[in-house]
């Protein structure tokens, strides 16, 4: 059923050469026994450290091409996961695409359980991984808890995935042509309501060294999620100041009422700025929502046009030559 099926594994990489180096050498013994034509491409999202020359030998009786696409200034993960899935989808022929990450985290031995699920599909649905087990801290769970919990009520839509998955074909096309897929691979994929299918998997621990995400880039990394969203985002907080605000105004009103009925009508001041305060509240809201859903007209980044921008070139690490980016 896979023969002549071929897979491409994308990895963003930044720095981190050795637990990328380590995860290809795990995908090889992984996927040993596997029919698909299977390669990788490592997305050197800017990275100050070149990739190892030569290439570490895994050893395995099954080895993988690997490549590295090379951009010429460092994007964030997400948007060079965007670049990989353009690149790929115009210059490397694929029947799907893993999308993982590369310091070991999205674990080697799950790739052939999204892969088997793939198949199960008929290559019809994106299949993620879905979390069972986080390895992090205390206060990054709750943090995340936390996250999770404002993702459903702003958007309606659960987190349960991250970028580790598998795309067919079909779909890469869409993602690669999709402005969302710039500010998160995930995101833009349930934006799109594109057919998923969840396998459930553990979180890995990193190979090698420290990430490069702190609490900061956490806390961008979520924003820019949310903001797939954001007309969803615009459209639920617009419903939310007018209720604010008619609350407000009954509450003006009861209380204004209620002085009268005691003998004491209140001062113009006090109703004066008790009314500038929901109007202040209403037009806020009103003109943030209305800024979100006019800017729905502007076209953005769309990475299967502009993603020749931030390509320097792809060679081959585990032989000699390299691939040049036609049209530069």
């Amino acid at each position: 059923m896979s023969d002549g099926v071929r897979i491409i594994i994308a990895m963003p990489v930044y720095d981190d050469w050795d637990s990328a180096a380590t995860l290809c050498g795990h995908l090889e013994g992984a996927l040993a026994r596997r029919a698909e034509r299977i390669s990788i491409v490592l997305v050197d999202d800017g990275s100050t450290t070149p990739a190892p020359q030569p290439w570490p030998a895994s050893g395995a009786e099954r080895a993988i091409d690997v490549s590295v696409l090379e951009l010429t200034r460092n994007l964030g993960h997400q948007r060079a996961i965007a670049v990989g899935l353009a690149y790929i989808d115009e210059h490397v022929p694929a029947d799907a695409v893993v999308v993982m990450d590369a310091d070991g985290e999205d674990r080697a031995e799950d790739v052939p359980r999204l892969l088997d699920a793939l198949h199960r599909t008929g290559f019809a649905r994106i299949v993620f991984a879905q979390r069972r087990r986080r390895v992090e801290g205390l206060t990054f769970r709750l943090g995340y808890m936390t996250y999770r919990a404002l993702h459903r009520v702003l958007t309606g839509v659960g987190v349960q995935v991250g970028n580790f998955s598998v795309i067919p074909a079909r779909y890469v096309r869409h993602l690669a042509v999709s402005t969302e897929t710039w500010a998160h691979y995930a995101a833009a994929v349930y934006a799109a309501r594109l057919p998923v299918q969840l396998v459930p998997a553990d979180r890995g621990r990193r190979i090698a060294g420290q990430s490069h995400m702190n609490y900061s880039t956490l806390v961008a990394h979520g924003l820019g999620a949310l903001s797939v969203f954001r007309h969803r985002v615009a459209g639920r907080l617009l419903i939310g100041t007018a209720a604010l605000v008619a609350t407000l105004a009954l509450a003006l009103g009861g209380a204004i009422a209620l002085r009268y009925a005691h003998g004491t009508p209140p001062s113009a001041a006090m109703v004066a700025l008790f009314a500038l305060i929901v109007a202040d509240i209403g037009l806020t809201g009103f003109g943030i929502a209305f800024a979100v859903f006019a800017e729905r007209e502007a076209l953005g980044f769309v990475p299967s046009r502009d993603y020749r921008l931030f390509v320097r070139g792809c060679k081959r690490v585990n032989e000699p030559g390299r691939v040049p980016v036609p049209g530069r």
